[in-house]
């Protein structure tokens, strides 16, 4: 074992170094009563979804983090909804359980605050609960997984005469395999040519996009995964 004297001075170094991260950035009181997750951080701005159904933006002024509004995209829940603001903060994708079956919409943000005024856009329906939303690195691919094992990408093209909101496609990966149980998450790679998913039997798959061909299968977990536990690919 290490003596106390040097047990002492690693644990002051260790204090300075935690007081010179913590100095760069004070934060305010959280923008949510209870549980919540990042969904995008960048060098202006901080996004944050928590399970009061709000969508919260904050602004760094200085050497502080601002709560600037707090909006609500979903309904009350136990759980924080599964929601994705894509990479240049345009776009924010939003899982939402309906009458007829779990809905994935797409709004429009305008000033990272979602854009009450137009219509979302549907990117999909599926028979489960939208297990996990992910937006490609730069583009606008938005990965869906669910909990029946479905995997689709929804994306958008912009047209010339509309260079805000364009075209909208999507295609279904897969169609849900009942031994490989639901994707937990998924990521498209940088080039938009592979798919990772993450399975609930403990199995990483790698698909070819878009023809969906598989690329690559292992064992990535020792057993299979619940579903309360959260996985990401990144």
């Amino acid at each position: 074992t290490k003596p106390e004297k040097s047990n002492a001075l690693e644990g002051a170094a260790m204090d300075d170094a935690a007081d010179s991260v913590f100095a760069q950035v004070t934060l305010t009181a959280a923008p949510h009563a209870k549980n919540c997750e990042v969904l995008r951080f960048s060098e202006e701005k901080l996004w944050t979804c928590g399970v009061d159904g709000r969508l919260a933006c904050s602004s760094f002024e200085g050497e502080t983090l601002g709560r600037n509004w707090v909006q609500r995209i979903s309904k009350l829940s136990t759980e924080t909804p599964t929601a994705a603001i894509s990479s240049d903060g345009r776009l924010l994708a939003v899982a939402e359980d309906t009458d007829a079956g779990f809905q994935v919409w797409v709004h429009q943000l305008e000033k990272g605050r979602m854009n009450t005024s137009q219509k979302p856009r549907n990117a999909g329906r599926f028979t489960l609960p939208i297990s996990h939303l992910s937006w490609h690195a730069t583009l606008p691919y938005l990965c869906i997984s669910t909990d029946d094992g479905k995997l689709d990408v929804w994306w958008e093209t912009k047209t010339e005469e509309s260079e805000s909101k364009g075209t909208a496609s999507r295609r279904q990966l897969l169609r849900g395999e009942t031994h490989l149980g639901g994707v937990r998450c998924a990521a498209i790679d940088p080039q938009l040519e592979l798919l990772a998913a993450a399975f609930t039997c403990g199995q990483l798959v790698v698909l070819t996009f878009p023809e969906g061909a598989e690329k690559h299968r292992s064992n990535l977990w020792p057993k299979a995964v619940s579903g309360s536990d959260n996985l990401r690919l990144a």
